[in-house]
């Protein structure tokens, strides 16, 4: 029989657990025994998802759109309308100095002047004056055709000197209030050829 004091202890002996049925706990690792081990962890297995699978039917009808948004955008430039530019009508007075000269050269065409010279020098001024207005107009919109009616031949009968001495003199006074009421270039050009009828004028005297 052994008392308390000679009982054995399991821990006393080495072993690595206490005797079975004493019921003590087993002592952790202590600060010297090294790191703790650790179970090693195995991932989880990713599982591959196949993409979506395009049938031909989707790809065309993904090609069908395309073509059919292409051909709206196109469609909608052929029938967008361009603009149109506001109107810029000729000055009446510019038109109607065109007129002018175009009946002073038939006057002058038709003139029986003794001093041929004098006319020939007018009829080219004429000329002149007619391709300067014809320029000048460029800048406008279009003049409206007029309409020619076929007329009967007559015989036209020549015009004196005196006459057209009269229309010239009339012409250079009309020409010079057309050019009052204008600005900038045709004021120019319209005072330009009033100033040259006043000369045709004392040219027939």
């Amino acid at each position: 029989m052994t008392t308390d004091g000679d009982a054995p202890d399991a821990w006393s002996r080495g072993s690595d657990s206490p005797a079975a049925g004493s019921g003590r706990p087993r002592p952790g690792p202590g600060p010297g025994s090294g790191p703790a081990r650790l179970e090693p962890v195995f991932p989880l297995p990713v599982l591959a998802v196949a993409p979506p699978r395009r049938t031909r039917r989707w790809f065309l009808a993904g090609t069908a759109a395309v073509l059919i948004g292409a051909g709206g955008g196109v469609g909608a430039e052929f029938l967008r309308k361009p603009a149109k530019p506001p109107p810029n009508p000729a000055p009446r007075d510019l038109v109607d100095a065109l007129a002018a000269e175009e009946a002073l050269l038939a006057d002058a065409s038709r003139s029986r002047s003794a001093d041929t010279a004098a006319l020939s020098q007018i009829q080219s001024d004429h000329r002149a004056h007619l391709q300067a207005l014809h320029a000048a107009l460029a800048a406008y919109d279009p003049l409206p055709r007029r309409e020619q009616r076929p007329s009967p031949r007559r015989t036209v009968p020549p015009i004196s000197a005196s006459a057209l001495r009269k229309a010239e003199s009339q012409e250079a006074h009309d020409g010079a209030a057309r050019a009052a009421r204008l600005r900038g270039r045709d004021a120019t050009l319209l005072a330009s050829i009033a100033a040259c009828e006043a000369t045709h004028a004392e040219l027939l005297t």
